[in-house]
């Protein structure tokens, strides 16, 4: 039986709670997608699978609430913690939920996915991601900035704080 003549038969399929649940955390944790978009992108994906989900969403967790037909509801809590978000995630999120929508992956299918996607590695060394934002502050700033003299000062009280923030880096990356 698939999801969708599961839930049609009154039976919550536990694979679209778990789906819902990890699409939901993934994309707070990855992309802090704007509420409405997370919103509407969990809810077509459970619609997909014949569930009514709801999520209440805040910056750092939601609350996720699924209905199936003639079925006990599903609720999950999700939480959160600040963390750099990674772009390449971003995109191929978008691609799961096209291909989800598309009718192309059942729900354990797109949970297997969604795994792989989660214990992916970094696609840059973690020296190099301070590097770069290192250089991003450096060029962003004189763009803020209303004068050279503001740009200095700006890039100035930035760069003496990169070596301690690289130093805190490694320490919490290698313990």
């Amino acid at each position: 039986m698939t999801a969708t003549e599961n839930a049609a038969a009154g039976n919550a399929d536990p694979e679209v709670d778990t789906l819902l649940s990890g699409l939901t955390r993934f994309l707070l944790l990855h992309s802090r997608w704007g509420a409405f978009e997370l919103r509407d992108t969990v809810r077509a994906v459970g619609r997909r699978y014949g569930a009514h989900a709801e999520i209440l969403a805040v910056a750092d967790g939601a609350v996720l609430n699924v209905r199936h037909a003639d079925a006990p509801a599903y609720h999950d809590t999700i939480r959160v913690g600040p963390e750099l978000t990674r772009l390449d995630l971003v995109s191929k999120a978008k691609f799961l939920v096209n291909r989800i929508l598309a009718g192309r992956l059942s729900a354990a299918a797109a949970s297997r996915v969604l795994a792989r996607l989660e214990s992916s590695r970094d696609p840059y060394p973690w020296w190099l991601r301070v590097v770069g934002a290192v250089l991003f502050a450096v060029g962003f700033a004189p763009g803020v900035q209303q004068t050279w003299r503001e740009a200095e000062i700006a890039v100035g009280q930035f760069t003496p704080g990169a070596v301690p923030l690289a130093q805190a880096a490694v320490t919490l990356i290698h313990g």
